[in-house]
């Protein structure tokens, strides 16, 4: 089982690979989204968000979905809100 969508293994049989970055710019249309929501399983002081796991990354307590765009949806917003549970 691949640890995020970032393992080459997805990749071997795959027709093509597109970056993430480059799907998203499609969604996000070049600065045009006034509000971006972003969920969090963990959250630092600095506002780090932690998507991927809980412990040691190759034997994690907890596995994540991972960032699914959480960078380009934070850069490319006007405004950010992070929703978690408490």
């Amino acid at each position: 089982l691949p640890l995020s969508i970032g393992d080459g293994e997805l990749c071997e049989t795959a027709v093509t690979t597109v970056a993430v970055p480059e799907m998203f710019r499609y969604w996000l249309q070049g600065g045009r989204i006034s509000i971006g929501f972003l969920g969090a399983a963990q959250l630092d002081k600095f506002g780090n968000i932690n998507t991927t796991v809980i412990g040691d990354y190759a034997h994690p307590k907890t596995r994540l979905p991972g960032g699914g765009g959480a960078p380009e949806i934070a850069t490319s917003s006007r405004q950010v809100y992070i929703t978690m549970v408490q």
